[in-house]
Formats: structure tokens, C-alpha cells, sequence
């Protein structure tokens, strides 16, 4: 995402399987809020969470706080554990303050 384009509100990370599903799609987003948004000093924007299997897209997650700011470079790191992906994004937020936790990969 380019910081100086002002129509960038959007960005994906998608880890692909060989068979073409996306075990993890991690998507954050600037320009819609997130389920139970509170209005105060979070930042605006959600993190979608999804996965895509046999062409057919689950249960779409966009719940927790966005760690991410228009512009401001971060690290994002995504670990593949035996049953679940753990998604941190530094240096101030982990995975459960995105609400991504731990997701199960046992189905992908």
C-alpha cells in the first residue's frame, strides 16, 4: 500500500494452499468498522479475518481493535502452529488485541 495514495484504504496478506484455497486471509481495512466499534481513541478500520475452502469463503471475522495506521510502517508476523496461525502485528499489538488469535488449521 502506497502511504501517499490517498484512495488506498485496503490491504490483504493470503497464505495460499497448492490446491488454491487461502488457509488465512488477513485483511485490513481503513475504510469500515469493526463489529461492537466503540467510538474513542481506536484507531478506525477492521481486520478481516477469512479463510477460502473448495471455492467457498467461511465465516467472516472482523472483530477487535485495528493495530495498523495509514502511512506507519510495521512488521506483521504469522506462525504456522500445529492446529491454529498466530498472527502478531508489532510492536504494540499481539494477535489478541486484533482479535485474531489463534486459528484452527486443521480443515485447510
Amino acid at each position: 500500500m502506497d502511504p501517499n495514495d490517498v484512495g488506498s484504504f485496503r490491504f490483504n496478506v493470503n497464505l495460499l494452499k497448492k490446491n488454491g484455497d487461502i488457509a488465512l486471509h488477513f485483511n485490513p481495512r481503513f475504510d469500515e468498522k469493526a463489529k461492537g466499534f466503540i467510538c474513542g481513541k481506536i484507531k478506525p478500520g477492521c481486520v478481516i479475518r477469512n479463510s477460502l475452502v473448495n471455492g467457498e469463503w467461511g465465516n467472516e471475522e472482523r472483530e477487535g481493535k485495528n493495530p495498523f495506521e495509514r502511512g506507519v510502517g510495521f512488521d506483521l508476523e504469522i506462525k504456522n502452529e500445529e492446529y491454529a496461525f498466530q498472527v502478531s502485528v508489532a510492536p504494540a499489538y499481539t494477535a489478541e488485541d486484533v482479535g485474531v488469535g489463534k486459528w484452527p488449521t486443521g480443515c485447510f
